[in-house]
């Protein structure tokens, strides 16, 4: 799957309104909409016996120096991902996104979305 795993994390940063508090997501809403996304790579996994799980998250993205670690998320502390982790991942791995591109609630430029937006200014997630 090489950078798929990338480019999938990727598009659920800049689209779900989960995860955002602290700029973290837990390893099982990561899992979940991985694999709840029907146009990304991991979407026949909810069928599939050998499915996404966060072991197998943890494993696919170690290339890319991403491991999880313990976050805060509400008053749980959940294994999870910090998204400021991914940036260097997705300025290496993958094509640069257009910089016209915007948060769609606040009017943030994508490239201050890949270096750390904790919160959107409005209130909700980009």
């Amino acid at each position: 799957m090489g950078v798929a795993i990338l480019d999938a994390c990727r598009r659920l940063y800049r689209s779900k309104p989960w995860g955002w508090e602290g700029g973290v997501v837990s390893s099982v809403e990561l899992v979940t909409a991985l694999v709840d996304d029907d146009e990304g790579p991991f979407s026949s996994d909810r069928r599939d016996k050998t499915h996404l799980d966060a072991r197998k998250l943890a494993w696919r993205l170690r290339p890319y120096d991403i491991h999880p670690r313990t976050v805060r998320v509400g008053a749980a502390t959940p294994k999870g991902y910090a998204w400021a982790d991914f940036a260097d991942a997705w300025s290496r791995y993958l094509r640069p996104i257009r910089e016209d591109a915007t948060c769609a609630v606040c009017g943030t430029t994508v490239d201050d979305l890949l270096l750390g937006h904790p919160t959107c200014t409005k209130g909700a997630a980009p």
